[in-house]
């Protein structure tokens, strides 16, 4: 069994036929990489066919090697984010990217290579920044434009290095600094098979699921089907909000 599930039998794809607490307007990924964002379209292009309009995300193609404070750090400063911040890393391929030190973040898809030679990397980074971070500025505002709305928002998190209690809380602390009446709840899919724990919070929807399977990047898919079986999310957003 991938993860413990909510119910035995998915329930039809109609709204009504869901809980209403689990029944969401929109769904963003937390990250904490590319998979999140892959797994949310899938299941929702699989249940909504043609009617699925996707909605883009800070969060989407980034990855983190420190940890979950830099989603709280990026709420908390209005996704603030500048060229002096941009350094160079390898990762675990022994690539270049573009790193952001303070934040733990690689910048994966953003920028573009041409050598190995860091130096080369360096200068190439520094004439492609200003196009990344008008990208990034633009999701930034929408995030936070988002969570200023009155829709009902799931945050999805791939979690494989174990968020904190602590840290969801003050997650949660400045979602509500942007707006206090925000309706949101965290689904943290938990990696069972790295030993991740879904933590006890009242914003968080926590489910478990054995990853040791996954061939590539996307992970084990029958894995996140379960933990998307009993929640709802509206296949695009209505005209003009």
């Amino acid at each position: 069994m991938f993860f413990r599930s909510l119910a035995s039998k998915a329930p039809a794809c109609r709204a009504e036929a869901f809980a209403p607490d689990l029944r969401f307007d929109l769904a963003l990924s937390l990250g904490q990489a590319c998979v999140t964002r892959f797994q949310i379209d899938r299941i929702q292009r699989e249940r909504h066919f043609h009617r699925y309009r996707p909605v883009s995300s800070f969060f989407d193609s980034l990855a983190r090697d420190k940890g979950h404070q830099c989603m709280v750090d990026l709420v908390a400063s209005n996704f603030a984010l500048n060229a002096e911040d941009f350094d160079l890393k390898k990762d675990d391929l022994d690539r270049w990217r573009a790193y952001v030190p303070r934040l733990g973040m690689y910048f994966i898809h953003d920028f573009k290579f041409s050598t190995d030679d860091k130096e080369q990397c360096r200068i190439e980074m520094k004439k492609q920044a200003p196009n990344a971070l008008r990208k990034y500025r633009y999701l930034g505002d929408k995030f936070i434009n988002i969570l200023r709305g009155d829709r009902r928002i799931l945050l999805a998190l791939t979690d494989s290095s174990q968020i904190s209690a602590d840290t969801v809380e003050d997650l949660a602390r400045a979602i509500r600094n942007v707006n206090r009446n925000v309706d949101f709840s965290i689904l943290q899919i938990a990696f069972s098979d790295v030993g991740v724990k879904t933590v006890k919070h009242p914003d968080v929807i926590g489910m478990s699921m054995d990853n040791s399977a996954a061939t590539d990047w996307t992970g084990v898919h029958a894995g996140y089907d379960e933990a998307f079986r009993n929640i709802y999310v509206r296949p695009s957003l209505d005209p003009g909000r």
